[in-house]
C-alpha cells in the first residue's frame, strides 16, 4: 500500500506558521531544519513525515550528502583539536588513543590523518599481521 502523498509547499507553510519561520521553499526548510537539529530523525519528526520519505525529498532536491557534512560542526571540533595535538606527541600515540583524547572514533582520526597527510603510531599485530590504531 503506497503512503500518502506529501505536499512539501503545504508543509512548508504550515511550518511557517507554527514555527514562526520564513522558510521561501523546501530546500531552505530542510537545510535550516537540518542545521537545528543535526539529525533527520528529527527533522522528520518535527515535520510529521516518515524518515525515507524526508531522505527522498533530500534526493530529489540534491541535498543527500551535502547537508550532513556542509554543517557537521562535530567534524570540524575533530579536525580542530587534531590539529592541535604537536607533532611529536602525535607520533607517540595511537589512533585509539588519540581518539579518545579528542572524542570521536578511532576510524575518524584515520581518515583525517589520511586526508591531511598525517601520521601517528601504529600498531602491528604480530598473529594476523594486520595494523592496528
Amino acid at each position: 500500500m503506497p503512503g500518502r502523498i506529501i505536499d512539501w509547499d503545504d508543509l512548508k507553510k504550515a511550518c511557517n506558521e507554527e514555527l514562526h519561520t520564513n522558510f521561501a521553499n523546501a530546500h531552505d526548510m530542510l537545510v535550516q531544519l537540518y542545521k537545528q537539529h543535526r539529525s533527520y530523525d528529527k527533522v522528520a519528526s518535527l515535520l510529521g513525515v516518515s524518515r525515507n520519505a524526508l531522505m527522498k525529498k533530500i534526493g530529489e532536491l540534491g541535498l543527500k550528502g551535502m547537508i550532513n557534512r556542509k554543517f557537521n560542526t562535530r567534524d570540524a571540533f575533530a579536525k580542530k583539536a587534531f590539529l592541535a595535538i604537536p607533532d611529536e606527541q602525535r607520533l607517540q600515540m595511537t589512533s585509539r588513543e588519540i581518539a579518545e583524547m579528542i572524542g570521536c572514533g578511532h576510524a575518524h582520526v584515520c581518515a583525517m590523518a589520511k586526508t591531511m597527510g598525517l601520521e601517528y603510531k601504529r600498531v602491528y599485530l604480530k598473529k594476523e599481521g594486520a595494523s592496528v590504531g
